[in-house]
C-alpha cells in the first residue's frame, strides 16, 4: 500500500503537476489524521469496555454481599422477637412465681445479645484501592456509603448499649444467685428476685433495647434491598 502511494507521488512529481500533488498530499495527510482517529476511538471503546467489565464484576460482588446482609438481619431480627417474647415471659414469671423453682433456668434471653456485622469487602476494596469511581452511577455510591454509615451509628448507639447490658447483667448474676443447684447452697427466695429493681429494670430496659435494634434492623434491610435492586438494574442495563 505505501509502495503503490509513493509510486503516485513520483509519478505527480515527474510530470511536474504540482497542484495535483498538493491535493494528493492533503489527502494523504487526511487519511493519516482519519486513521489516528479511527485507532483511537477503537482504543477508547476497548478502554471503556474494561472499565464497564470491571464496574459489573464489582456491582455483582457488592450485590452478594447486600444479599448476605440481608439474610443475616432477617435471622437476627427473628432472633430478636423470640428474645424480647422469652425476656417478657421471665418478667411475668418473676412477678408470679410461687419460688425460683417455677422460674425458667435454660432461658438465656437476658444474655444474648444478636449483632449484626455487615459484609462490605466489595465496597470496601473498591475504597481501599482508589477505584470507587468505577461505579458510574454517582447516586448508587452515595446511597452505598450511606448505607455503612448509617450501620455504623447504629453500632456506636443501640449495639453499644446492648454489649453493655449483656456484660453489666452478667456480672449481676454471677453475684445475684448461685447459677447452678446444690444440695448445700441455699437459693434466693424469689421475693428477692421481685423486690431488687436492677434486675427487673434490666429485663425491661434490655427488651426496650431489643426493639430500638428490631425497628433500625428492619429499617437498615429495606435499604440493602433497594440497593440492591438498584444495582440489579444497573448491571441489566
Amino acid at each position: 500500500m505505501l509502495k503503490f502511494f509513493r509510486q503516485i507521488r513520483k509519478k505527480l512529481m515527474e510530470q511536474n503537476k504540482i497542484r495535483s500533488y498538493i491535493l494528493y498530499a492533503l489527502g494523504e495527510i487526511f487519511l493519516v489524521v482519519i486513521g489516528i482517529l479511527i485507532a483511537l476511538q477503537v482504543n477508547n471503546w476497548n478502554e471503556s469496555r474494561k472499565t464497564m467489565k470491571k464496574e459489573q464484576t464489582s456491582l455483582k460482588k457488592i450485590a452478594q454481599n447486600l444479599q448476605e446482609d440481608i439474610d443475616l438481619l432477617q435471622e437476627i431480627i427473628q432472633e430478636d422477637s423470640t428474645i424480647y417474647e422469652n425476656l417478657s415471659k421471665l418478667s411475668n414469671q418473676i412477678m408470679d412465681a410461687n419460688s425460683v423453682d417455677d422460674l425458667d433456668p435454660s432461658s438465656s434471653a437476658r444474655f444474648r445479645v444478636p449483632l449484626f456485622y455487615p459484609n462490605q469487602s466489595a465496597f470496601e476494596n473498591l475504597l481501599s484501592s482508589g477505584q470507587i469511581e468505577i461505579i458510574q452511577n454517582d447516586s448508587l455510591t452515595q446511597r452505598l456509603q450511606l448505607y455503612y454509615r448509617s450501620i455504623k451509628i447504629i453500632q456506636e448507639g443501640t449495639d453499644f448499649s446492648l454489649r453493655n447490658y449483656s456484660r453489666d447483667i452478667e456480672k449481676f448474676f454471677m453475684e445475684f444467685d448461685h447459677v447452678r443447684d446444690h444440695p448445700k447452697l441455699k437459693k434466693k427466695a424469689i421475693a428477692a428476685y421481685r423486690d431488687d429493681p436492677f434486675l427487673l429494670n434490666s429485663l425491661y430496659y434490655k427488651n426496650g433495647l431489643i426493639l430500638r435494634q428490631i425497628s433500625n434492623y428492619s429499617k437498615i434491610m429495606v435499604e440493602a434491598q433497594g440497593i440492591l435492586a438498584l444495582i440489579e438494574n444497573e448491571i441489566s442495563s
